[in-house]
């Protein structure tokens, strides 16, 4: 939750490396810590950290991975959680749970086993992302702010892909993307309350020194 808070462009959960040839590794054993003995060394286990909490932080590291850091979320994410008013590591681990069915799996393309490592077509991410805020805001009786977010989140998704990738994507939004990328969207509350909504075709494309847009 800390480094959440710090607004960070990717964030890495991974198990620790007991190497070969490490203090570390020469007093394992003192220190009570199960690891691999081959190649990559992980920890399995140590005193007070049993394999069934590390088989947990696998996860959610998996779940941060995916929706946060694979998900270039972090234009929004914080904003997108206030009105859950959810610790961002709470909201991880839902999605880790929402996640973990085969057939969620096998529908957005994650691996069966937790790999933080695997690489998912953004443009998979976006859509696993919005189902997922679709669900936790009805939870919370927040659907009337979805509008809003799933604008925030797929224009702001659009616009990473054309930087990142060179991609061109045509949205119908339901508000101008001025006021989306404006500093007032950030509160999603209150951005709904004011804003007008204006139903528009933006076209997102990469410009030759970087994202551009165009309404019409």
């Amino acid at each position: 939750d800390f480094a959440l808070a710090l607004y960070p462009n990717n964030l890495e959960i991974f198990r620790l490396a007991v190497l070969p040839g490490t203090v570390l590794a020469d007093r394992a054993d003192e220190l009570g810590l199960r690891r691999q003995k081959t190649t990559p060394y992980h920890i399995e286990s140590a005193p007070g950290f049993p394999e069934t909490d590390i088989a947990k932080a696998d996860r959610l590291a998996e779940a941060c991975d995916v929706f946060y850091t694979q998900g270039r979320a972090v234009s929004w994410f914080l904003s997108a959680l206030h009105p859950l008013k959810i610790p961002g590591s709470r909201f991880l681990e839902d999605f880790a749970r929402f996640i973990s069915s085969p057939a969620a799996r096998g529908r957005y393309g994650i691996p069966a086993v937790p790999d933080s490592g695997a690489e998912i077509p953004h443009r998979d991410i976006e859509r696993l992302q919005l189902e997922f805020l679709g669900a936790k805001y009805a939870e919370k009786g927040k659907s009337y702010l979805l509008p809003a977010l799933r604008d925030v989140v797929r224009l702001n998704g659009a616009w990473t892909r054309a930087l990142a990738e060179g991609e061109e994507t045509i949205l119908e939004l339901s508000y101008n993307p001025e006021d989306i990328f404006s500093p007032d969207s950030m509160d999603l509350e209150g951005f709904t309350e004011n804003a007008c909504m204006e139903q528009c075709r933006v076209r997102v494309f990469n410009g030759g020194e970087g994202p551009d847009l165009t309404v019409g």
